[in-house]
C-alpha cells in the first residue's frame, strides 16, 4: 500500500496497515515526515521531539518512508491500494492590494520556515497576524518567542465568533500579544516591502471605522486550500478541491482511499488520525476481498 503524504492521517493509516501485516510506503515531498505536526504547529504547543517519537513508532512497524519526493502517478502504479492524506497546503490570501510585497506570507509558509529553521528566516520585528483561529495564535506566539518586538492579531469578527481556542488566545495575551477584533484587512502598504497594514471596520449605520498598523511582516492565517490532486488520480472532488469519499475513505476511483484534511476541509489532528485508521480498515477489506 502507498500512502501519499506523511501527516497525521497517513501515519495513522500506515501504522494500522503495518500492524495487520501489509507492506506500506509513505511518500512525502518534504524532507521530514509529520505534515502539519512537523511544519504547521508551533513548537510551544507541540515539541518536535514528541513528533519524532511518534514517527519512530511508525518506522518501527516496518513502514518505509520516501522523503523529499513529490510523488507522480507512475510511482503509484505498482501498489495494490493507495491512501491519499495530502492535507491542505494551498495558501489563501485576501483579494487586496499589496499582498505581493516582501514580508507578506501565508501562515503555513511562515510556520514551516519557523519550525524547520530555514536559513535566513526572519520572524519580523513588527508582526501583524490576520485571522481568528488556532493557526493565527500559533503564528503570533511563534513570532513572539523568536524575538519579534511587537506582535498583534487582528480578526474581522468578534472574539466570541472566532474559531480559535480561548486558551490559545489567553496564552497569546500573556506574552504581550495584542488582539484587535472587528477589523478586516483592506490593504498591505509599502513600496518594495511591507510597511503597514490598513483595515476597514464592520460597517455601521452611520459610520465606518478603520485601522492602520505599522508592520514589517504580515501573516495571513485565514485558512488553507486544497492542492490539485488530479495528476495522481481522477478522484471526484468538490468545488473547493476536497476529495469526496464514501464511508471510511473510499473515493470514486478503485483502489484509491483518502482521509484527513484533504477530505474534511481541515479539522483536528485527532479527527485526522481517526479517519486514517478507519480508511486503513477499508483498505484491508478491499485487499482481502481481492485475494478471495
Amino acid at each position: 500500500v502507498a500512502c501519499v503524504g506523511a501527516g497525521p492521517a497517513s501515519l495513522a493509516c500506515a501504522a494500522e496497515l503495518a500492524k495487520a501485516g501489509y507492506k506500506v510506503t509513505i511518500f512525502e515531498r518534504e524532507e521530514k515526515p509529520g505534515g502539519v505536526l512537523t511544519y504547521g504547529i508551533a513548537p510551544s504547543r507541540l515539541p518536535q521531539s514528541v513528533v519524532d517519537h511518534d514517527i519512530a513508532q511508525v518506522k518501527g512497524l516496518g513502514v518505509k518512508f520516501e522523503l523529499g519526493k513529490k510523488v507522480k502517478a507512475s510511482d503509484l502504479e505498482g501498489f495494490d491500494a493507495v491512501f491519499m492524506g495530502t492535507g491542505l497546503w494551498g495558501s489563501k490570501f485576501p483579494d487586496i492590494p499589496g499582498i505581493d510585497l516582501k514580508g507578506a506570507a501565508a501562515a503555513d509558509e511562515y510556520l514551516k520556515k519557523a519550525r524547520s529553521g530555514a536559513k535566513g528566516f526572519n520572524p519580523g520585528k513588527k508582526v501583524v497576524v490576520i485571522g481568528g483561529g488556532d493557526v493565527a495564535c500559533d503564528c503570533a506566539v511563534t513570532a513572539k518567542l523568536l524575538g519579534a518586538e511587537d506582535v498583534k492579531i487582528v480578526y474581522r469578527r468578534t472574539l466570541e465568533e472566532a474559531p480559535g481556542n480561548m486558551t490559545e488566545f489567553q496564552y497569546a495575551l500573556s506574552l504581550g500579544i495584542g488582539i484587535t477584533t472587528n477589523m478586516a484587512p483592506a490593504e498591505v502598504i509599502g513600496t518594495k516591502k511591507v510597511e503597514a497594514v490598513a483595515f476597514d471596520g464592520r460597517k455601521k449605520v452611520s459610520e465606518k471605522s478603520g485601522l492602520k498598523l505599522e508592520a514589517d511582516t504580515v501573516v495571513f492565517a485565514i485558512g488553507q486550500g486544497a492542492e490539485d490532486v488530479s495528476a495522481l488520480a481522477a478522484v471526484e472532488t468538490d468545488e473547493k478541491g476536497m476529495i469526496k469519499t464514501k464511508k471510511n475513505g473510499k473515493t470514486s476511483v478503485k483502489k484509491f482511499f483518502a482521509a484527513g484534511d484533504i477530505v474534511n476541509g481541515g479539522k483536528t489532528v485527532v479527527e485526522a488520525v481517526a479517519e486514517g485508521k478507519a480508511a486503513a480498515l477499508s483498505i484491508i477489506a478491499f485487499l482481502e476481498k481481492g485475494v478471495k
